[in-house]
C-alpha cells in the first residue's frame, strides 16, 4: 500500500451524535475497524453527566478519565465514584478502568468537579450496530 492508501486509516473529523461525545473510531469511519473509541469533555455535573443505571455489556471496554492540567497531569480536577461489579471505586487522579465483558458497572457519579477533564471510552469489539456508541459509564 502506498502512503496515500494508508491515509484512510486517519480519522481527522469525529462523528457527532448530538451529545457531548465525539467518535474517533468506528466501522462507519474505517470499515476494517473492530474497535470503537469515543472522546468527550466533562465540564459540568448536571444530571446528564451522571450515569444512574447499572449496565452489563457483551464486550470489553476501557474508560479513561484524563486530567488536562499540563503542570499536574495526574490531577483529574474531579472526584468520581465509579461502580464496578457493585463496588465503588473513588478516584481524583487520571485513571483508567477496564470493564470486562459481562461485568456490571454503574452508576458513575461526579462528587466534585473543579475543572474540565476528558473521558475516553474504548470498546474492544465491533458494536452490534455500526452506529452503536460506547456505553457511557
Amino acid at each position: 500500500m502506498t502512503a496515500f492508501e494508508y491515509e484512510r486509516f486517519a480519522v481527522r473529523r469525529p462523528l457527532r451524535d448530538g451529545a457531548s461525545g465525539m467518535t474517533y473510531l468506528s466501522c462507519r469511519q474505517i470499515s476494517e475497524a473492530d474497535h470503537y473509541a469515543e472522546l468527550g469533555w466533562v465540564y459540568d455535573t448536571t444530571p446528564s453527566t451522571r450515569y444512574a443505571s447499572e449496565q452489563v455489556l457483551d464486550y470489553d471496554q476501557l474508560v479513561l478519565h484524563i486530567g488536562m492540567d499540563a503542570d499536574r497531569p495526574q490531577d483529574l480536577g474531579a472526584t468520581i465514584e465509579f461502580y464496578l461489579g457493585g463496588r465503588p471505586i473513588v478516584f481524583n487522579t487520571t485513571t483508567s478502568i477496564f470493564i470486562p465483558k459481562g461485568t456490571p458497572f454503574g452508576p458513575v457519579m461526579w462528587k466534585e468537579l473543579r475543572r474540565p477533564h476528558v473521558q475516553l471510552s474504548m470498546v474492544f469489539a465491533r458494536p452490534a450496530r455500526a452506529s452503536a456508541r460506547a456505553a457511557r459509564p
